[in-house]
């Protein structure tokens, strides 16, 4: 059932159809406004008896009602149809997103380290300066210690 047929139907306060005819005619017949379909016979209310709706694709409906009712099923599967794709190209599109999340973390972690080993070393480095003399007293041992912690928060804080 084609969307046109619902309009027709809609937007006319009485359908007109053509009469059935030959087959040949009824092939060529398309229902489309107030255009006379080549060699069908002539446009008359679907109410009265012999006559039929029929839509582009060649169906054929007694009724308004029933060509209304077909159209919209037609349309709900369309509906269903097309958002079953979108939701598949969503789903798509949030896995790709996860396994980019994964990636980023996996980085993330590996900075981590890698930014943690700078900062081990740069420690060692500042102790190694050190005289060995100041890390054997208890005073220099103290003194020692507050300078690392705040040449660690210095550290941290530029990062």
């Amino acid at each position: 059932m084609s969307v046109k047929i619902s309009v027709i139907a809609i937007s006319m306060a009485t359908a007109f159809c053509f009469h059935t005819v030959p087959a040949s005619a009824q092939a060529t017949a398309i229902v489309s406004g107030c255009m006379s379909p080549p060699n069908a016979g002539i446009f008359t209310p679907c109410q009265k008896s012999g006559y039929k709706l029929q839509d582009s694709t060649g169906g054929l409906f007694e009724t308004v009602e029933l060509a209304i009712q077909a159209g919209i099923a037609e349309r709900v599967a369309i509906l269903r149809q097309s958002t079953l794709e979108k939701l598949d190209a969503q789903n798509a599109e949030i896995s790709a997103l996860r396994n980019e999340i994964v990636v980023l973390r996996g980085s993330l972690s590996d900075l981590y380290e890698s930014e943690m080993a700078v900062i081990r070393t740069q420690l060692l480095e500042k102790i190694a300066r050190l005289p060995i003399e100041l890390v054997s007293d208890e005073e220099a041992y103290r003194v020692l210690k507050e300078r690392l912690i705040s040449d660690l928060g210095e550290v941290l804080s530029k990062r």
